[in-house]
């Protein structure tokens, strides 16, 4: 059985992150210094998902559920 190569030590440590027409490369270590600006303008996120209750490893999760509560 054939595994998938793992790249970058098998955790991805940084993304590409698109907010309106800005797109900026975020660091995993930068996480909590952008929180704010990637999530605020969103009340019903920030209250479900607050800055000091989730964990950097999650962004991908984090970003589908804002967008998802984003667009309705």
């Amino acid at each position: 059985m054939m595994g998938y190569p793992q790249l970058g030590g098998g955790v991805i440590k940084s993304y590409y992150v698109k907010k309106g027409d800005k797109v900026m490369w975020l660091h995993k270590d930068d996480f909590d210094d952008h929180y704010d600006v990637l999530f605020v303008d969103n009340a019903e996120f920030m209250k479900k998902y607050p800055k000091n209750a989730v964990e950097r490893d999650y962004l991908s999760f984090l970003i589908n559920k804002y967008t998802a509560m984003s667009n309705g």
